[in-house]
C-alpha cells in the first residue's frame, strides 16, 4: 500500500508539503529496511514499508496490541476475527496467529490485505488468509460485520482518502467492534461512527538516524 500511495503522491500537482515531506521519509525509511538484514525491537526501523513483526507494530502503536486484542476477545469469545489493513509480508500476522508470546487464550482467525499479492505471503497461507483488497474499498472485498478488531500501521491513516477508508471499517467491524491504526497525518474521527478509546501522538525514532510524529487511534464502533 505503502509503495502505491506514494507513486501516486508524486503524480499529484497538488500536494501539500506534509504528503511531500511524508513521501520523502517513506522513500528514506525503505532504503533503511532494504539495508537492515534483521531489524530488532530496539531498533525497529521503518518495516512498516514491508514485512514489519509483532514487536514492530507493538512499537509503532505504543501499545500492546496483541493483549488488546485479548481482552477484547474475552468479551466477543465466538468466531472472533482480526484484520491487518496493509500487512506488507505478511510476517506480524502469521506471528500473532501463531500466538508467539502465548498472550491469546483462544482460537482466533486473521485476515490480511495488501494492495498487491506477495510471493512471500505462501509462507503463511495456512495461518492468515490474505486478500488484495485498498483501505477505501474494503466493502468490495469483504462482508459488512466480519472482524472484531482491525488494525492498520501507516495504512488507513496514509491513504488518499482516510474518512472513506474508515467507513469501511466501521461496515466491516461488528459490534463494539475495536480499531487501532497510524497516521503521520491528523485524522478527523468521525463521532457518529466511533467512540475514541485512545488518542495520541507520539514520537518514533528510525534507525536512530531521525524522528517521525505518529498519530495514533484506538477506537471503538458506535
Amino acid at each position: 500500500m505503502q509503495k502505491k500511495a506514494l507513486m501516486k503522491l508524486k503524480g499529484r500537482k497538488t500536494n501539500t508539503p506534509q504528503r511531500n515531506a511524508l513521501a520523502v521519509r517513506l522513500k528514506e525509511a525503505r532504503r533503511l529496511d532494504r539495508n537492515s538484514l534483521s531489524p530488532t525491537l530496539e531498533k525497529p526501523g521503518y518495516g512498516v514499508s514491508f514485512n514489519a513483526h509483532v514487536n514492530q507494530l507493538r512499537y509503532y502503536y505504543q501499545r500492546d496490541f496483541v493483549g488488546s486484542i485479548e481482552h477484547h476477545r474475552l468479551q466477543n469469545p465466538k468466531n472472533y476475527r482480526v484484520l491487518e489493513v496493509g500487512c506488507g509480508g505478511g510476517k506480524a500476522a502469521n506471528e500473532l496467529k501463531g500466538n508467539i508470546f502465548r498472550i491469546i487464550g483462544g482460537k482466533i482467525k486473521v485476515t490480511a490485505t495488501g494492495t498487491r499479492r506477495l510471493p512471500v505471503w505462501e509462507q503463511y497461507a495456512k495461518n492468515v488468509d490474505f486478500h488484495v483488497a485498498h483501505a477505501e474499498n474494503l466493502s468490495h472485498v469483504f462482508a459488512p460485520n466480519s472482524f472484531n478488531f482491525i488494525h492498520s500501521n501507516l495504512g488507513i491513516g496514509n491513504t488518499k482518502n482516510p474518512k472513506k477508508a474508515l467507513f469501511e471499517c466501521h461496515k466491516l467491524l461488528r459490534k463494539n467492534g475495536r480499531l487501532l491504526f497510524t497516521s503521520e497525518i491528523p485524522v478527523v474521527i468521525p463521532r457518529k461512527l466511533y467512540k475514541k478509546i485512545e488518542v495520541k501522538r507520539v514520537k518514533i525514532k528510525v534507525y536512530d538516524q531521525f524522528e517521525v510524529l505518529l498519530n495514533v487511534y484506538y477506537l471503538e464502533k458506535i
